[in-house]
């Protein structure tokens, strides 16, 4: 046989055995309806090779063309890398760098990141609710060392509560103007929806705020909502022309009326830093991927 031809046969036989490998992964990547969401999406080590797009709600959506954050920069870490919750929406990781910058600049002396989201968005098999379709990141409100932490460091360091134990009240040993400069200049981008924050945060930021409400505009965006006295968790606003549906916005004003007072009196009455062992939450429910947008199953099935 010629060589030519035999050459011609030989890539003629690659090229088969690539179409049936890539056959072999499709099917073995498609997925049922009442399949349960989050093993699926948990299922997704890399993002899916579309367009960046953020898809549905917060708590019921998926991400189209997810971009890795950078696990180190001279502003930030991120920790438990290992959980592979370190992709977003190319918005999410604009705010990011800009925010890592802003923050050195009042003081902060560092950004530890924690959840984003997973490659291709979609419910978490623990955790949050939220942080589906790549708008949303926890950031810890321990201030990064000065070094490079290692990888088991990123894996078995824990983030400390800002108040003292068994109360709603920030601790001010730990507690530092630097924190509020920190948790005030994340909230002053203009893409922010959200801020969420353990109450006496909102609290004391209330207590500082401007007497001629030239805050009104960023603390508005600092909601108080329970847990949240290790980290602050951002949520952006849905990027321009996704399929991404939009939360409410926050009621009128800066928020540090009515609405303040019961959610401090909900978390003294249950405080989130406790002495005692905390029980772990049940098994959550199956979600099943019908009740996903159904842009978020071509997501799901989408190379690789």
């Amino acid at each position: 046989m010629p060589d030519a031809e035999r050459k011609y046969e030989n890539l003629t036989a690659c090229f088969v055995a690539l179409i049936c490998v890539l056959s072999t992964a499709q099917e073995a990547d498609s997925f049922d309806l009442g399949d349960d969401a989050r093993a699926s999406f948990a299922s997704k080590k890399y993002p899916a090779d579309l367009p960046s797009r953020a898809i549905g709600t917060a708590t019921c959506g998926c991400l189209a063309g997810g971009k890795e954050l950078r696990s180190d920069s001279p502003y930030w870490q991120i920790m438990r890398p290992s959980r592979n919750r370190i992709w977003a929406h190319p918005s999410l990781i604009g705010y990011i760098e800009r925010l890592g910058p802003r923050a050195a600049k009042v003081g902060w002396p560092g950004l530890l990141i924690g959840d984003l989201s997973m490659a291709r968005g979609g419910p978490m098999p623990s955790g949050h609710a939220s942080h589906q379709r790549g708008t949303d990141v926890d950031i810890w409100l321990t201030p990064a060392p000065r070094h490079s932490l290692s990888e088991k460091a990123r894996e078995t360091l824990n983030a400390a509560s800002v108040l003292k134990i068994d109360t709603a009240e920030l601790d001010l040993s730990i507690w530092t103007p630097a924190h509020a400069d920190f948790v005030r200049a994340a909230a002053q981008d203009e893409n922010v929806a959200r801020v969420f924050v353990t109450p006496a945060i909102k609290k004391y930021l209330c207590a500082c705020k401007d007497k001629n409400a030239a805050d009104t505009n960023w603390l508005r965006r600092i909601r108080p909502w329970e847990g949240h006295d290790d980290h602050i968790h951002v949520r952006l606003k849905c990027p321009e022309k996704d399929p991404c549906v939009e939360q409410e916005a926050p009621p009128e004003g800066d928020g540090c009326g009515e609405e303040l007072r019961q959610w401090l009196a909900k978390t003294a009455a249950d405080p989130p830093y406790k002495s005692k062992a905390v029980e772990e939450n049940p098994l959550k429910e199956p979600f099943a991927l019908n009740k996903m947008p159904a842009e978020c199953i071509d997501v799901l099935n989408a190379y690789p």
